[in-house]
């Protein structure tokens, strides 16, 4: 069971890789997250391998582009855990896209005042 400590090594991990990781070729990938699960693995004490961080890191993405087309209301959006937590966001996403747009911002003697709400 992966810790939050472990995914936030894992996605900095990846993430400050980000530029370089696309240009990696060949065997490149394979060794980047064989890197990362020993990194991992030597600061926590587990046994991860380089396939299972990089499972871990394409489910992460998966799950988050699947709950946030979820929140958006789009139809290939699905619910995952914390399911509660995210139909609130949602609803409130869906709330706020169905109002009007708020009134512009009117010009008064050069200054720009706020509309009063």
């Amino acid at each position: 069971m992966w810790t939050d400590e472990q995914l936030r090594v894992l996605i900095d991990s990846r993430k400050d890789y980000n530029e370089k990781y696309y240009d990696l070729v060949g065997n490149g990938k394979r060794n980047f997250w064989k890197q990362v699960s020993t990194k991992i693995n030597l600061q926590f004490g587990t046994s991860y391998s380089g396939a299972h961080c990089m499972e871990k890191f394409e489910s992460l993405k998966r799950d988050h582009k699947r709950m946030k087309d979820y929140i958006d209301g789009k139809d290939k959006g699905k619910k995952t855990k914390n399911v509660s937590k995210y139909d609130r966001l949602r609803e409130q996403n869906i709330a706020r896209r169905n109002q009007s747009p708020p009134p512009p911002y009117e010009e008064s003697s050069g200054s720009i005042s706020q509309p009063q709400l």
